[in-house]
Formats: C-alpha cells, structure tokens, sequence
C-alpha cells in the first residue's frame, strides 16, 4: 500500500453507517407513523396492519443464512445495490399504487423486508470484519449506533412529511423512495468489498499482536466469564444455558417488535396526538442506543446475565405504565424505559453466546438462534392484531409481554457459565 494513500476504511465505515440508517430507519423504525395513517386511510384492520410487519420482520431475518451466502459469493456492495433498488421500487408501488390490503403486505412486508435484509445487517457488518482488524470492535459499535441514531429521527421526520403540502401518508413512501435512492448512489459509487481491491490491507495487525496492549504487554484478563475452549453448534445446543439465552432472546424481541408497531396507535387509541405518540416512538429508539453502549461498558466488569436481569425488569416497568398512560411522564418512561431495556438484552444475549461458545463457530450459532427469534417474535404484531380486533382492546397482550418479562429477569439468571457443561460432555463422550 502506498505511504502516501490514506487508509480507505474510516472513510467506507462512515458510508455503511449511512445506508445503514437510510435503509433500517425508513423502512422499519419510523414507518409505523406512515402505515398507522395509511391504515387509517384504506380502512385496513389491525391484523392487516400487524400481518405486514410480520412479513417484513420475516423477510428481514429469516434468509439470513442467503443473505450471508450472496455476500461471500458476491460482495457487499451488490449486496446493498439490490436491497436498495428492492427498497426504491417497494416504495414507490406503495406511494402510487396500493389499495388493498393484500398489496401492502406484498410490497411492504416481502419486498421492502428483502431490501432492507439485502441492505443493511448482514452486508455492513460483513464489510467492517473485512476492513477492520484491530479496530473492529470500535468499527463494529459505531455501525449499530445507525439504527438507533436514524429511529429516533425516522418517526418525527416521517410525521412531518406526511403532514406537508396535501397531508397524506403517500408523501411518506415517496419520502421512503428518496431516502433509497441516496443509499443506492452511496452503494454504486462509495462502498468497496475489500481492501485488496484498491491495493490496502485491513487497519489492524497479526491477531496475537492485537492482544497486546500499547506498552507491548498482554492485555489484562477480564473477570466475566470467556470461555477458553470453542464449541461447535452440536455442542453448544446440548447446554441448558444455549436455551435460556435463546427464550431470553425471543421474549425481549417479541416485547419490542409488538410495542414498535403497535404503541403509536395504541397511544394514538388513547387520546394522545400523532406527535406524542412520533415522539415516544423516537425516545424509544434512541435510548436502544443508550441501552447498548452502557452494557457495551458494564458488561466488561459484571455478568451479562445480571445485566440482562436489570433489561428484563426495565421492560416489565415500561409495559406496565403504557397499558393506560395517564399523562406524558408516563408514556416517555414507558419509551426510555423499554428503549434502555431492549438496548441492554440485544448486547447481554450477543455478548453471552460469544463468551459462553467462543469465537470459532460462533456464527452458526448466532444464525441459528436468530431465525429462531424472527419466527417467534414476528408473530406479536399479528398476535396484537387479531386480539385488538377481536376484543378491541391491546390489554390482555400487553399484560402477557408484561408477566412473560418478568419471568425472563428470573429465568435468565440461570444461563450459567458451561464450565461444568464442558467438562460433563468430556466426561460423557469419553464414558461412552
């Protein structure tokens, strides 16, 4: 590499931080504002509005496994350039065209879901492994700020936008489409798959070197617990505690994904005005981000799964004071609470499988477990839905995501280290 070239990857890291937030901020933390006035509107019941961000949490999750595959094979930069034409053109049919319900979740929930899973996750991480060494971790941090930084703009922007001119949702989606054509001029002319593709090498150095601390000594060991032995996905699934991460996962997923969709109308339901409930959805979102850079800190002296307890308690709190708000105290501690809370249980639960199962085969255990989270919490929206309808009211589902966190803030304790698990499977395959 030429002295003279600066390195490429801060400069690309910013790029990815930007699709990033434009493709996973629009399309799925600040939309609820553009499809609770689209549904509104088009007269689409609650299951109908709910039934569309299960397809897209579906189709954002589970072909992560393809997805992962194209981006091997292909390159992150295709990668984005697809999801965002897929994003662009979903947006527009959905400005222009839809009328039913069937074709709102056509084009929002399958196309947009594949757009935004082509776009943003799998592909940005990918790129930063590829460019970063040393740094990684610092990289890989700033690229999950993206999301919660882009929610807590999306929804008040979004409220704005589909209050201009002739006030109607459709100038959101166009909005939407606009935001996709930036990600893609980004993608086409900004994003390179890999350093050795312009003549560069990762910022880092050999991997034993990077344990070394600036004085050339090795780096102080942590008191939480890593394992020094990786475990295979046959290994790990036979461990207790690979399970109880794993419920753990899906009860905060489930949690958010209901509250996300579903907490504007319900706010809106209860008397409160589109810009509160915008609002709330913003407050909710940025303190995701707050969430996860205090446990990215905390959980270098404490057990995550403590942590992780205090997450869980978080939630409940926050369910409970927005099952009936009575003021606005009560609807921003229910949005910081629960935004703190989940921001917490996503880096408690990344952080566990990684210290637990180490880093060998850590991917196919993280895949694995992901589309097992997408399925189960996909289906709390629609669940929320068809009860809303039925009853006409979000109360039972609300008190159950209540009692079903408290329980993990007790259940989660138990993901115990595998200290003993690993040596119990030693002993068992040499005793047979």
């Amino acid at each position: 590499m030429p002295g003279n070239k600066s390195f490429y990857g801060w400069k690309l890291l910013f790029v990815l931080w930007l699709i990033y937030l434009l493709n996973v901020s629009f399309t799925y933390f600040g939309i609820p504002v553009v499809t609770t006035a689209m549904a509104k509107d088009l007269n689409f019941d609650r299951s109908t509005l709910g039934m569309g961000f299960t397809f897209l949490i579906l189709a954002m999750g589970l072909p992560g496994p393809f997805i992962g595959h194209f981006v091997n094979k292909y390159g992150v930069r295709l990668s984005m350039i697809l999801g965002s034409i897929a994003i662009l053109l979903s947006a527009l049919y959905l400005a222009l065209f839809v009328d039913t319900g069937l074709e709102y979740i056509i084009a929002f929930g399958v196309v947009m879901g594949l757009g935004a899973g082509y776009s943003t996750v799998i592909p940005a991480q990918t790129g930063v492994t590829l460019w970063f060494n040393k740094r990684r971790s610092l990289a890989l941090s700033i690229i999950m700020t993206a999301s919660g930084v882009g929610g807590f703009i999306a929804a008040p922007l979004l409220n704005k936008i589909i209050n201009l001119g002739n006030a109607t949702w459709r100038n959101g989606w166009f909005f939407v489409a606009g935001t996709a054509i930036v990600s893609l001029i980004l993608a086409i002319l900004f994003v390179k798959n890999k350093p050795s593709d312009i003549g560069q090498i990762p910022d880092g150095i050999r991997p034993d070197e990077a344990l070394l601390d600036s004085k050339g000594k090795t780096q102080k060991v942590s008191r939480v617990f890593k394992t020094e032995r990786d475990m295979t996905l046959k290994e790990a699934s036979k461990l207790p505690s690979t399970w109880i991460l794993l419920v753990g996962a899906i009860v905060f997923a489930w949690a958010f994904q209901l509250f996300l969709v579903h907490g504007v109308i319900h706010l809106g339901d209860l008397g409160f005005s589109s810009e509160v409930s915008a609002m709330s959805l913003s407050a909710l979102i940025i303190f995701t981000v707050v969430g996860k850079l205090g446990t990215g800190f905390l959980g270098d002296y404490i057990e995550p799964r403590y942590i992780w307890s205090g997450g869980f308690i978080m939630t409940t709190v926050a369910i409970l004071l927005v099952v009936a708000p009575k003021n606005l105290f009560q609807v921003y501690a229910y949005a910081i609470l629960l935004g703190t809370g989940y921001g917490c249980s996503v880096i408690c639960w990344i952080t566990s499988l990684s210290n637990y199962f180490g880093s060998k085969y850590f991917a196919s255990i993280l895949g694995l477990q992901i589309a097992f989270i997408t399925a189960a919490s996909s289906c709390s929206p629609l669940l929320a839905g068809l009860m809303f309808d039925l009853i006409g009211s979000y109360k039972i589902i609300f008190l159950s995501s209540a009692v079903l966190s408290l329980a993990g803030a007790v259940f989660i304790l138990f993901a115990l280290p595998p200290k003993v698990n690993v040596i119990s499977l030693k002993s068992s395959a040499e005793t047979a």
